[in-house]
């Protein structure tokens, strides 16, 4: 090697990809950037097979179901599900009246000690999971036939425990309900704040949410929706989605979309309505007109950004999505450069009781609560919902209460007619707590003593916020990458070592080096840390390995590239 300065410069992928390199917690990315691993959090995702895969549940393996999965994937914020007879679960492309498997896959967090966990299967059902950081499963729970099988499980530690589930049923409604609590506590469903799931690496596209009305009430499926650049439903519901209504509807896309160099704008079509956050920034709102907006100004730099897109619908006619003309990177939005990641600037929670009760003569009420998860946050809209039917509507009267504070939403007399009406309102969120979880309280009052009758369908809330909660975050608090041993040949001196970050300041990364003369003694040498300026106590040696480490908050920090300057003989 002939004698001088030489450099040692990693910016693409294949160079961060070499044999013998080490990620923790990160991925390379096609840009040539080492980023956090990423996650869907408040959620699973969910697979299906079109067959009864499995009549034994205690003796039923994972290997041997995922022959003839479908390619959809579908999402869950719960760890149980039901659907009805003949239909099966909506988002998972699947015919609506068959025998079905649903595969269940995710992270499930449990506090260390006790617990009990129960699974209720039709027809049969198992759980198996793993500790954290590991991937060998145990079969933890099993259940076939009526009925339900209740054990207890001590956990060694609290943490992310990697699980996955799966329910095997014929034509009749289906169910899996997996429940848990510590000590005395009620068992309870897992709820979203417990859940996430690593991204499979075919995850393309961006989080579907349907909903069976208008301003995102009544949540009726989650899935991956691959392409949002061209969507049109023409005059119908979006197929699949479980949504009832062709006329009253609405859909949430969210997500991240890759920009490659710049992207400063595009045009946002749709009918109807349309919201468009960038980045947890509103950058368009034509929620009730619909049409074009004209979006400028972004200055969007290379890497993932955030997007959630709504749309809206409220009467008869078409419904479509169209994004075009970027200003930048012309490939944005593409299918590809997509994927399932919500970040924590613009997020939903919604809760729903379908059933049906009499309104009773007064001084009786009906009283729905519904309890949305305590996640960490803060709320910036709420939507509610509630159909009735009585003979004489003037006479009903509808309040709401929120932490104690009670304000009437229908007055009586403020109704008219008979038969059945929805009643929707956007609340103001100053009027209410911040916190995005808790308790609503839906009364309904009958005031004139009658023969009249009448009966609350239905009560429904959505709230949207900016979370905060740990559990939120789409990527790990920290994550590192090690380079391959690198052969520096017959280095005399080691200059500068550099590593440029994206999306994070210097003061939130550790580099390191060390060094050997051979490669063992390399692997097995002692790190030292790369100062301020560049400089180290690495001795120059012929075999060499870098090491960042960076802390990773909301937003997707990255390594862009690692350059060291060296001396040859």
């Amino acid at each position: 090697m002939e004698r001088g300065r030489r450099e040692l410069l990693h910016d693409t992928a294949a160079h961060f990809a070499e044999p013998g390199a080490t990620l923790t917690r990160a991925v390379v990315q096609d840009l040539g950037t080492v980023e956090a691993s990423a996650w869907l959090t408040h959620g699973l995702f969910l697979r299906a097979v079109p067959r009864a895969a499995f009549t034994s549940a205690a003796a039923a393996a994972w290997s041997d179901l995922t022959n003839g999965v479908t390619s959809e994937y579908g999402i869950l914020y719960s760890s149980s599900l039901s659907w009805g007879a003949g239909e099966g679960p909506a988002g998972l492309g699947l015919p609506r009246a068959t025998d079905i498997t649903v595969l269940f896959e995710g992270e499930l967090f449990l506090e260390a000690g006790p617990w009990r966990l129960e699974l209720r299967g039709d027809d049969a059902a198992f759980v198996d999971l793993a500790n954290p950081g590991s991937t060998e499963y145990r079969r933890l729970v099993s259940h076939t036939g009526n009925g339900s099988t209740l054990v207890t499980e001590t956990v060694p530690a609290a943490g992310w425990h990697p699980v996955r589930m799966a329910v095997a049923n014929t034509a009749l409604g289906g169910t899996l309900q997996f429940r848990g609590a510590q000590g005395v506590a009620t068992l309870a469903s897992f709820d979203l704040t417990r859940l996430r799931a690593p991204l499979p690496a075919s995850a393309r596209g961006l989080v579907q949410d349907a909903f069976d009305s208008p301003s995102l009430l009544r949540w009726a499926s989650g899935k991956l929706a691959p392409s949002v650049r061209a969507l049109s439903f023409g005059a119908a519901a979006p197929p699949d989605s479980g949504v009832d209504s062709p006329t009253q509807f609405s859909v949430r896309w969210s997500g991240q979309f890759l920009v490659e160099g710049a992207l400063d704008g595009f045009t946002l079509t749709t009918e109807p309505g349309h919201r468009l956050w960038i980045d947890g920034a509103l950058r368009a709102d034509r929620f009730a007109t619909g049409g074009a907006s004209v979006i400028a100004g972004l200055g969007l730099d290379a890497g993932w950004h955030d997007v959630v897109l709504d749309l809206n619908k409220r009467a008869a006619g078409p419904a479509s999505v169209q994004l075009t003309a970027p200003l930048g990177d012309a490939t944005a939005f593409a299918d590809h450069k997509l994927r399932p990641v919500i970040g924590v600037g613009q997020r939903w929670l919604s809760a729903r009781n379908g059933a049906s009760e009499p309104i009773p003569n007064p001084p009786d009420t009906v009283q729905r609560t519904l309890t949305l998860p305590g996640v960490l946050g803060t709320a910036v809209a709420t939507s509610v919902e509630a159909t009735l039917t009585h003979s004489t509507l003037a006479e009903i009267s509808l309040s709401l209460t929120r932490s104690g504070m009670q304000r009437t939403l229908a007055a009586q007399g403020s109704l008219t007619g008979d038969g059945t009406t929805r009643l929707r309102y956007e609340l103001d969120p100053r009027m209410y707590p911040s916190a995005p979880g808790g308790a609503w309280l839906f009364t309904f009052a009958d005031h004139v003593l009658d023969v009249g009758t009448g009966d609350v369908d239905s009560a429904s809330v959505t709230t949207l916020y900016r979370a905060t909660s740990p559990d939120a975050m789409p990527f790990p608090s920290s994550f590192s990458y090690t380079s391959a041993l690198q052969d520096l040949g017959e280095v005399a001196w080691l200059g500068m070592a550099t590593a440029k970050l994206h999306r994070a300041a210097p003061q939130d990364a550790i580099v390191s080096l060390r060094t050997g003369a051979t490669e063992a003694e390399c692997l097995a040498a002692p790190w030292h840390r790369v100062d301020a300026s560049g400089g180290s106590a690495a001795v120059p040696l012929r075999f060499l390995q870098y090491q960042v480490e960076l802390q990773s908050p909301a937003t997707a920090a990255a390594l862009d590239s690692f350059h060291l300057e060296y001396f040859v003989r």
